[in-house]
């Protein structure tokens, strides 16, 4: 079978959650929880020794249909390859409309539904030799192999050679069409395809643009050379020796050994010379004890290749076996993990249903159910995983939706900031919190806690009010983290003057500041646009501040494992004089 086709310095920025560390964002929010890693659960499948009648029925169900879908595919290769060939021919004749400067010839031949792709993995699933002939008769009516001859032709004259997808996806094309039993149209003197694969197999500059370029080559000289014409035409130009080289290679080691799967095609392609092309054809004029000698030699040799074939099929699939057993085992272990997060997520914050049951809640008519709704949602997104962030993420317009100082009070607005600082965490979260227009809510919220006063309240009391701007500074710090679009949109609505103006204002503590110096930070080393003088110094004195806070908390964290160390060292040295003294 032949080769599928792939699918396809300066300053330090900082983040919040527990203090300020280099790096990457952390997590934030009043009740933080320890930081995971975003997790991908993938489900194993489990099969069982006995399939009941229904399961046996929905399984041949299933494989009818399939069977029905790839007959439908290769239904589809004359319009696929007609859409290729009219995209190539308008690169081809008139490049300055049709192919944009920097695009490359592969975005070109998809830019409609994908065609030289689904070209390559329709040839590439083809099963049966019914669907083989049709698949066959189809691609010679559509001229597929001469359009795959130009591609590469295309590439290696005007584009990337093979570094570029179209030539490899033709590559892989005229490989599957030879294991189709397309000898003939491959073998038209316009086309030649197997001076192409035997090119190919001593071009080593094509193979180091693309690991693919050496087995497609092999698998495509394997396939043709199981016709007599072909083997014959593979002697004498040659072919053999090249073969011989490159079974010679799988016994070495190192960068230049090869795979288990090219040695096979190398070892399959030789046999089908030695057996359909033989060197010195036994005549009558040879003497009957030379004639009998060289019958003997030919045996030997055949049967050492069929010994040497047998071996690498053996290798390669005790290799296949050992992927697939890595592969099972990689799905399980994430499986499990996946799965005890679930528990512990269940555990600590409870399942995804009190999530939604809360997200309903924020949009009730009264201000103190709405607030209620949010804090447990706070405290959901500071103690949850990675997914369950994911899961909250889709209804971040519902919590940017509470960051509004005209109908909020402050400590809605601060368990709302919490929430958006938690899932500006991670990348997902992120994108979520800027498209529902985070980014200018949480300015607001700051802009209006350093342009008013508290008044004494307990909704609007200064460590509410502080909570606010706190938590909106670190929702701002994490969103500005390496994105200088967001950088720049900070810049352009005013922000340096409404931080700086909160780490001057009287009501603020020191977490404010501290959020507040990071966004500055990031601002200085992410954002595009030039900043002002006042704004850079504003910048610059808050990544001081955090280098001094840095230093201060280095310093304190080794000051403390010391005295740790020499506590634990006296109580052993206690221990072991008291224990002397018993003695």
């Amino acid at each position: 079978k032949g080769p599928h086709p792939e699918r396809e310095g300066g300053e330090t920025p900082h983040a919040p959650a527990r203090g300020f560390q280099e790096g990457k964002p952390r997590r934030g929010g009043s009740a933080r929880g320890s930081g995971s890693h975003p997790l991908s659960a993938h489900r194993p499948i489990h099969t069982t020794s006995m399939v009941d009648s229904a399961q046996r029925a929905a399984q041949e169900a299933a494989a009818a249909e399939e069977a029905r879908s790839a007959v439908e595919a290769i239904d589809t290769i004359p319009r696929l390859a007609d859409a290729v060939r009219r995209k190539l021919d308008e690169v081809t004749h008139s490049p300055e409309k049709q192919h944009s400067p920097g695009t490359p010839l592969y975005m070109t031949l998809n830019m409609k539904g994908r065609a030289l792709f689904d070209l390559a993995f329709i040839l590439a699933h083809v099963e049966g030799a019914e669907a083989q002939k049709k698949a066959v008769e189809l691609c010679e009516r559509a001229g597929v192999a001469y359009t795959m001859v130009r591609i590469i032709e295309k590439e290696r004259d005007d584009g990337d050679g093979f570094a570029a997808k179209s030539a490899v996806l033709a590559l892989s094309i005229l490989a599957n069409l030879a294991c189709h039993n397309g000898h003939e149209q491959l073998m038209q003197p316009e086309i030649n395809a197997l001076d192409l694969f035997l090119a190919l197999l001593n071009d080593p500059d094509s193979q180091a643009l693309s690991p693919l370029v050496l087995p497609y080559s092999i698998a495509g000289v394997r396939n043709l050379s199981n016709q007599k014409g072909a083997a014959e035409q593979l002697r004498k130009a040659g072919g053999e020796k090249l073969l011989q080289d490159l079974v010679r290679r799988g016994k070495e080691s190192g960068p230049n050994a090869l795979d288990e799967h090219t040695l096979v095609h190398a070892t399959k392609a030789l046999m089908n010379v030695n057996e359909l092309a033989p060197k010195a054809p036994l005549g009558a004029h040879l003497l009957p004890g030379a004639k009998k000698k060289a019958e003997e030699e030919a045996e030997r040799r055949r049967k050492e290749l069929e010994k040497e074939h047998a071996e690498l099929v053996k290798r390669r699939d005790a290799a296949v076996k050992v992927q697939r057993n890595v592969r099972r085992y990689q799905t399980e272990k994430k499986y499990a993990f996946a799965k005890k997060v679930e528990k512990s997520d269940n555990m600590r914050v409870g399942p995804s249903q009190e999530m939604l049951v809360l997200i309903q809640g924020t949009h009730a008519e009264e201000p103190g159910a709405r607030s209620k709704a949010v804090l447990k949602l706070a405290n959901f997104a500071a103690g949850c995983s990675s997914v369950k962030l994911a899961e909250l993420a889709l209804h971040t317009d519902d919590i940017v939706a509470l960051l509004n100082p005209a109908t909020e009070p402050p400590s809605t607005m601060a368990y709302a900031a919490c929430v958006i600082a938690n899932l500006s965490y991670t990348r997902n979260g992120q994108r979520s919190a800027i498209r529902a227009g985070g980014v200018k809510a949480l300015l607001g919220v700051i802009r209006h806690i350093v342009s008013s006063k508290s008044d004494g309240s307990k909704g609007n009391s200064v460590s509410t009010r502080n909570a606010a701007s706190s938590q909106a500074a670190a929702a701002l710090q994490n969103l500005s983290y390496e994105l200088p679009p967001v950088c720049d949109e900070l810049v352009s609505e005013g922000a340096v003057k409404v931080l700086r103006n909160l780490m001057s204002f009287e009501e603020s503590d020191d977490m404010c500041r501290e959020y507040a110096a990071g966004v500055l930070t990031n601002l200085k080393v992410y954002a595009t646009v030039e900043l002002d003088p006042a704004s850079m110094q504003a910048a610059t004195h808050a990544s001081e501040l955090i280098k001094d806070k840095h230093k201060r908390s280095v310093e304190l964290e080794y000051a403390m494992s010391v005295r740790i160390q020499a506590v634990w060292r006296g109580v052993n040295t206690r221990r072991r004089v008291a224990k002397m003294g018993k003695k």
